[in-house]
């Protein structure tokens, strides 16, 4: 697939498994063999821990009030970079990320992420912030 084509199915992938919030979705989206890169979940090590991993997102911020929204997204070859904030409303919190997705066909084969998991866990309470008692 082209560059194009590859912004075109993140986008797809994010608006579907997160905003839509259908993890069942991430069959149609990425390879059996997917990698997730993430420091805060090493852990999550295949497509099935990968879907419990999003469950566990989308029950602690269920809809109206969680959405993902691209800030930007680059393709070359076969990456794509989007910088991103996710937004939420009841446990309120915004934090921003990136994710870089490696391609394979017209799948996601692997994600590395960067966020503010700190900032996030100050936001909804469970760390203080800096001044707090």
């Amino acid at each position: 697939m082209g560059e194009e084509q590859n912004k075109a199915m993140v986008r797809l992938a994010v608006e579907e498994i997160f905003n839509k919030q259908n993890p069942d979705a991430v069959d149609k989206y990425h390879t059996a063999d997917f990698i997730n890169h993430d420091p805060s979940l090493p852990q999550v090590r295949s497509l099935e821990e990968y879907k419990q991993w999003i469950e566990a997102i989308l029950t602690a911020y269920p809809l109206p009030g969680y959405r993902v929204i691209t800030d930007d997204i680059i393709a070359e070859g076969d990456r794509v970079v989007m910088r991103w904030t996710c937004q939420s409303t009841g446990k309120e919190a915004t934090f921003t990320g990136a994710t870089v997705y490696r391609l394979v066909g017209d799948k996601i084969a692997e994600c590395w992420w960067i966020y503010d998991m700190l900032g996030v866990l100050q936001q909804v309470g469970v760390i203080p912030t800096i001044g707090q008692t």
